[in-house]
């Protein structure tokens, strides 16, 4: 799969490399997905002329991923074959067919005394889990469960991993069969997910994730069932969050106004601030309470589209298109969905139930 990465100037950023262009030479490019013999995960830096080549690839589902060198600027990125989702510094979404060379997947960079705009931050999920051995067979069939029939095998990656995903809790093999057995029972996907979603368990990690997600910390046994128990009777996370960004613990990791207010827009919109955003911040944390200036930012449209991309990123382990981000930024902002929905459905998609299937063995 050959690529080929790009410096850009100011004046010709268009995500298409140009003579005049100086390429930038060792900047770390990441390949990692799923091809059909397993997990990849590779790195090389650019050549001299800028170029990176991953060799002998076999065929799978791939993303591409540039460390932002120093000293430049994020510039236009431009997606070639076999083309995927373009995000920041990332294509996925790879889908590479056998015998397929992929090229001009170009990372564009900015060189010069244009001002830094915002930096992303970077953002991760994985799928973990694995299906629990039934029989003697499927425990000398390496690397691929062959012993177990596709549907069976389906179900059963189905539900370890929306269990892994909502719980945290790897299922054994009577309780993937039993879940299995519900399946078959007539209980639906959305059902299954739904069940999940309201049980302890599932509570316990929300609670967990929204205190590590903020305070950077585990939730105390106290104030993890209390927010359990909040969560039970509908609360809602985004109101969790509203009060934990503006707890006193929260504001004394950050004592200062512009460590504050940074911190506020890197652990709300994923984005360091540039210096007028950051004074734009600062004078709203002086006008209202913390609180309003915290529910701004996270019911903002940036603010949304950064959480329904964390929803994307924990359900099926990829980043929300801009059309995606769109089409859920508007019934959540009227009142008519939420985040928790939106994840509901996701795990109960046929995108999450392929993923687990050609993940979870």
């Amino acid at each position: 799969m050959p690529t080929t990465t790009a410096s850009a100037t100011p004046a010709r950023n268009d995500g298409v490399r140009d003579a005049s262009e100086a390429p930038i030479p060792g900047t770390t490019v990441t390949l990692t997905g799923f091809s059909d013999k397993g997990p990849v995960n590779l790195s090389m830096l650019t050549n001299a002329a800028g170029e990176y080549k991953f060799s002998d690839l076999r065929p799978g589902t791939y993303a591409l991923n540039e460390t932002q060198p120093a000293g430049y600027a994020d510039g236009k990125d431009a997606i070639g074959t076999p083309g995927g989702t373009s995000g920041n510094d990332v294509f996925s979404a790879i889908q590479l067919p056998a015998g397929f060379d992929g090229v001009n997947n170009d990372f564009g960079e900015i060189k010069g005394d244009t001002p830094q705009p915002p930096t992303p931050l970077p953002k991760t999920a994985n799928l973990m889990g694995e299906l629990p051995i039934i029989s003697k067979v499927q425990l000398t069939a390496i690397p691929e469960p062959v012993a177990i029939n596709a549907q069976l095998r389906g179900e059963m990656a189905f539900v370890v991993g929306s269990t892994i995903t909502l719980t945290g809790q790897q299922l054994n093999a009577a309780q993937t069969l039993n879940a299995v057995d519900q399946l078959n029972g007539g209980v639906t996907p959305t059902a299954f997910v739904n069940q999940l979603w309201v049980s302890d368990a599932h509570r316990v990690l929300q609670a967990n994730v929204l205190f590590n997600e903020v305070l950077n910390r585990a939730p105390t046994a106290a104030e993890q069932a209390t927010t359990a128990v909040s969560l039970s009777t509908g609360t809602s996370p985004l109101s969790i969050k509203e009060d934990l960004f503006s707890s006193a613990e929260y504001q004394a990791q950050h004592p200062t106004t512009d460590g504050l207010a940074t911190a506020l827009s890197e652990d709300i919109l994923s984005t360091t601030p540039g210096t007028q955003s950051l004074q734009a911040l600062v004078q709203s944390m002086g006008n209202q309470q913390l609180k309003d200036v915290v529910h701004g930012l996270l019911t903002s449209d940036a603010g949304l589209a950064n959480q329904i991309d964390d929803v994307y990123l924990a359900t099926v382990r990829r980043s929300a298109t801009a059309a995606e981000i769109q089409t859920w930024t508007t019934p959540i902002k009227a009142g008519t969905t939420t985040l928790d929905d939106l994840a509901q459905r996701l795990l109960a998609s046929q995108e999450f139930y392929q993923l687990a299937f050609n993940t979870i063995h």
